[in-house]
C-alpha cells in the first residue's frame, strides 16, 4: 500500500470485454487507467500495477518535465506537447491513440507558440492535401489553390472562377471526418456553385452520411 501511495496510483478502472489487463500512463498527473477483463477482482488489478511499478514510476517522473495542452487535439486525438533540449525540428507521432509532439525548447512562450502555429498549419496543409488529391479524380475536378485560414463563420469557402478553397484552421482539432467532408463540400461548389438540388445530388453521390456529418458539425464550435 506504501508503494501505492508512493507512486501516486490514482486508479482509473474501465471493465470492458477483453481477455487482458492494460494499463496507460495520462498525462498530466500521471493518473494510472487500466483497462480490465469484465469481473476481474480489484486484487488482481493491484498486484497487475505493482508489476509494473518501475515502469509506472519512470513514465510518472518523464510527464513532470512535459509540458501537456489537456484541451488539445489534432484530428481528434488528444496532444501531448513535450519540450526536449534540441535543436531538431519538431517531431510528432502517435501513441496509444495520443498524439505527441516533441518540440525544441525555446527561451520564449511566444517564439514556442509561433514554432507550433507554424507545425499545426504545416498538418493541415498535408493533410488537406491528402484528401484533395483522393477526391479529385472521383468528382473530376482540379484545385488550383489551397490554402488555410482563421474564420469566424465557416469551416471552409470556395471560389469556383478561381478553382480556389479555403480551409478553416480550426479542423485541425476535429476528427479527420469532419476534414473530409468540408473537402468534398468545396470541391463539389467546383461543379455547382449554389446548394441547389444539383449540388446536394452531387455530396449524396459521394459522401452519403454528408448530411449527418453536416448537422454534427453545427454543434461543434467554430471560435
Amino acid at each position: 500500500m506504501q508503494l501505492l501511495k508512493r507512486l501516486k496510483l490514482n486508479l482509473h478502472i474501465q471493465y470492458k470485454p477483453i481477455k487482458n489487463l492494460y494499463l496507460r500512463i495520462l498525462p498530466p498527473e500521471g493518473k494510472i487507467s487500466i483497462c480490465a477483463p469484465l469481473h476481474t477482482p480489484l486484487d488482481v488489478i493491484k498486484k497487475f500495477v505493482l508489476l509494473k511499478s518501475a515502469w509506472i514510476e519512470s513514465k510518472q517522473q518523464k510527464l513532470q518535465n512535459c509540458k501537456t495542452y489537456q484541451d488539445l487535439q489534432i484530428f481528434g486525438k488528444p496532444v501531448e506537447i513535450i519540450q526536449i533540449s534540441t535543436t531538431a525540428p519538431i517531431n510528432n507521432f502517435l501513441k496509444d491513440e495520443q498524439m505527441i509532439i516533441q518540440i525544441p525548447k525555446t527561451d520564449s512562450k511566444e517564439a514556442e507558440a509561433r514554432l507550433l502555429d507554424k507545425f499545426y498549419k504545416k498538418l493541415l496543409l498535408e493533410k488537406c492535401q491528402q484528401l484533395i488529391t483522393k477526391w479529385e479524380p472521383k468528382l473530376e475536378v482540379k484545385v488550383k489553390k489551397l490554402s488555410i485560414r482563421s474564420m469566424k463563420t465557416r469551416w471552409g469557402s470556395c471560389t469556383p472562377k478561381t478553382a480556389a478553397i479555403r480551409i478553416n484552421f480550426k479542423l485541425l482539432h476535429f476528427e479527420e471526418k469532419y476534414l473530409e467532408y468540408i473537402i468534398v463540400h468545396e470541391l463539389a461548389h467546383l461543379l455547382e456553385a449554389s446548394h441547389n438540388q444539383r449540388f446536394k445530388k452531387i455530396m449524396s453521390h459521394h459522401l452519403p452520411e454528408w448530411e449527418l456529418l453536416h448537422q454534427k458539425l453545427r454543434f461543434l464550435s467554430i471560435q
